[in-house]
């Protein structure tokens, strides 16, 4: 038969348990699969085991930094977007009085191309290499990591034209 998903939720009262869980749900997920594919490799993400709400962290935290998994174009234009926020806060900031947020002075933190690949070298490519080797048996298959790595080889590519 096909692979099936099959999730029990089950309330768990207001008073503390044991394990000092209080009135929180939870979801226990048991995954059938075919025989012919019980020697292969199955992404951790299937277990029983997985905490739901580590992998739902982690698909925020994937959706937050998914402008450096997009195509060129489309990330081009997220990062124009994002540093010209970043300014705008920076501008506010300065208007407060307040020291300004790091990349947030748009006279100082010019250099976007220098700013992405700290970001995506530091930041980016290490989130989405770990999401890799757990979503899929080839990461070096896997679509996102292999935009963030072209995506930082035109950052890369920018800043040595700048010099």
């Amino acid at each position: 038969s096909s692979s099936s998903l099959l999730c029990e939720r089950s309330e768990r009262n207001s008073s503390r348990s044991s394990d000092g869980d209080s009135g929180r749900r939870s979801c226990r997920r048991r995954v059938s699969l075919p025989a012919e594919l019980e020697n292969c490799w199955i992404s951790p993400l299937l277990s029983p085991d997985v905490d739901l709400s580590v992998l739902l962290c982690t698909s925020i935290k994937l959706a937050d930094l998914g402008h450096g998994c997009r195509p060129w174009d489309v990330h081009y234009k997220w990062t124009m977007r994002i540093t010209r926020e970043f300014w705008a806060l920076g501008d506010r900031e300065k208007q407060m009085g307040v020291s300004v947020s790091p990349l947030c002075d748009r006279e100082k933190d010019t250099n976007v191309p220098k700013a992405q690949i700290g970001f995506l070298k530091f930041v980016g490519l290490p989130f989405v290499q770990l999401v890799s080797e757990l979503a899929v048996h080839d990461p070096s298959t896997f679509e996102p990591l292999l935009l963030l790595q072209s995506n930082l080889s035109h950052w890369e590519e920018a800043a040595a034209a700048q010099q």
